[in-house]
């Protein structure tokens, strides 16, 4: 009954078929060896506590401290790190001041420093301050964040330079084949200090626990290099798992063998208090830790709109598309929702009948190194990187797939050079997170006959850079699932209440929250039942 209720305010909008349906200056020169990662024993106790229900135990047993420097001592690091913070610190924050300088005086070997706090508890201010203290005891700060939108966003706030975590890590480089590998970047640094935010995102399953254990190497190969995690555990987790295993200290500590310090923001800063998104997802918040979850009443208002019928979703809709310059995006649950809205906002707002346009915004969906320059030190091209068509040509059709040449433009990185990379036209309206299985499989066995006509010995590089088989794949930037758009904020967010029949509430909550905060100045709500709001 309430979704039958999202839909029809939508249906105006979304009809028939589409209706069902980083950079060297943070590292030093590159050396040819990786100094191989000794375990820790890590020796830490830890309070007692589910990450399922409570998100944030502050009870960690730092080891003894050990000054860095004779001429700096706890007391005189946090008075200047207090002097630096502007206004009157919240309890929590003073505590995780204190808590900041014992562990920047210790001596680095394998411990690192987990910073949690919800929306709007200050976690960006106690970051930047963190950063401007770290001069007094001649510290440097890295910053970095897992995806080029979530550092993009962090730079800005920061105003200072942050970098992607592959960007950080890797090179990518000429192998004598011919082709291109990627190997770990070494860290010849000293005395840095690697504040990784948006650490919900980071898992460990997979690929993604490579990248996390080689933060953990390259922050460990350093001389007195430390490294500070920093996240919202309110998030969604990493996508296949129940929680963001980078934010639990217990979790951390048993599978990487690293000592672990942190504390935990909870209280709201009386700025961010005023603000009407931050209130809800505050509330959702208290929800998501109240000893029986449930969802909160919503309140809307001037930031958070509730948008009634499909008249006021198509005019919220164009004119925050169509304006000088848009900063917009529609958060759904799922790919199939996502790949509709893309169609309409294309094509009833944009105008865009073709395939693909000049200036469409586009999302890889897909890690890519073959149509990187093998000088820019990004490295390769990451799932989640973000896009501006500049133009397409040269359509045609191998292995039952259409593909084209693109020159593309990145948005989250202003110094970069355009790209030009062979697309697969296919990805853009999959309804799948990428290209369907069987897809795939037909394009890798149509790749691997054509690899018979090579010597053995070069097929492997063949393939790597064969241009269908790695051509990039894109999907629409203007309507993301709320996984994707993890990391990143817009001007204006507009939500479509999902279809989430036997959902876990927790989950619900999680996914909402993360979809609320992504909003800079207004939040659009869209098919949400009246029962979800204080004030119908």
């Amino acid at each position: 009954m309430l979704q039958t209720m999202g839909y029809l305010l939508i249906a105006l909008f979304l009809d028939g078929a589409e209706f069902d349906r980083f950079h060297d200056d943070a590292v030093n020169a590159v050396g040819e060896h990786q100094r191989d990662h000794t375990q820790g024993n890590a020796q830490i106790k830890n309070s007692t506590c589910s990450h399922d229900k409570k998100f944030a135990c502050q009870n960690y047993e730092i080891l003894p401290c050990a000054l860095a420097s004779s001429s700096v001592n706890s007391p005189s690091l946090f008075e200047t790190f207090r002097d630096r913070f502007p206004g009157t610190p919240t309890a929590d924050q003073e505590a995780a001041m204190h808590a900041l300088v014992r562990y920047l005086l210790e001596p680095a070997e394998e411990r690192l420093f987990i910073l949690k706090g919800y929306a709007g508890t200050g976690k960006t201010t106690m970051m930047r301050t963190l950063a401007h203290t770290l001069r007094h005891i001649q510290m440097r700060p890295v910053l970095a964040a897992p995806t080029g939108r979530a550092a993009k966003v962090l730079q800005g706030q920061m105003k200072r330079r942050a970098y992607t975590l592959h960007r950080l890590l890797y090179l990518t480089v000429r192998d004598p084949s011919g082709g291109f590998s990627r190997i770990r970047r070494p860290n010849k640094g000293t005395f840095q200090v690697f504040i990784v935010d948006e650490a919900s995102m980071l898992g460990d399953l997979g690929e993604a626990r490579e990248l996390f254990q080689d933060l953990l190497r390259f922050v460990a190969q350093g001389e007195e290099c430390r490294l500070i995690l920093v996240g919202d555990e309110a998030q969604l987790p990493p996508v296949g798992q129940s929680f963001s295993p980078a934010l639990i200290p217990r979790h951390v500590r048993d599978h990487y063998a690293w000592r672990i310090g942190g504390a935990a923001l909870f209280e709201v800063m009386r700025q961010a208090a005023d603000s009407q998104i931050l209130a809800n997802a505050t509330a959702m918040r208290q929800g998501l830790l109240a000893s029986e979850v449930r969802f909160p009443a919503l309140h809307v208002g001037a930031e958070v709109r509730r948008l009634r019928d499909a008249h006021e979703v198509l005019e919220a809709l164009e004119t925050a598309y169509t304006c000088a310059e848009p900063d917009a995006v529609v958060l759904t649950r799922s790919n199939k929702r996502a790949v509709a809205y893309n169609r309409q906002i294309r094509s009833r707002l944009l105008w865009r009948e073709d395939v693909l346009n000049a200036g469409d915004v586009v999302m890889v969906v897909q890690n890519n190194e073959r149509w990187m320059d093998p000088e820019d030190s990004a490295g390769f091209i990451a799932n989640g990187d973000m896009f501006e068509v500049l133009s397409w040509r040269n359509e045609e059709e191998r292995f039952g797939l259409r593909f084209a040449d693109a020159s593309l433009r990145w948005l989250d990185r202003e110094d970069a050079p355009n790209i030009e990379a062979k697309i697969v036209l296919d990805a853009l309206d999959s309804e799948s997170a990428r290209l369907p299985e069987a897809s795939m499989k037909a394009l890798m066995q149509g790749a691997r006959e054509e690899a018979q006509h090579v010597p053995k010995a070069q097929r492997p590089a063949f393939l790597r850079e064969h241009p269908y088989l790695q051509a990039l794949q894109l999907k629409f930037g203007y309507a993301l699932t709320a996984h994707k758009a993890q990391g990143g904020q817009w001007r204006d967010v507009f939500i479509e209440w999902p279809y989430v029949p036997d959902v876990d509430e927790a989950e619900f909550i999680r996914w909402m929250y993360t979809a609320f905060t992504r909003g800079q100045d207004r939040v659009y709500l869209i098919g949400f039942p009246d029962s979800t709001f204080a004030d119908p």
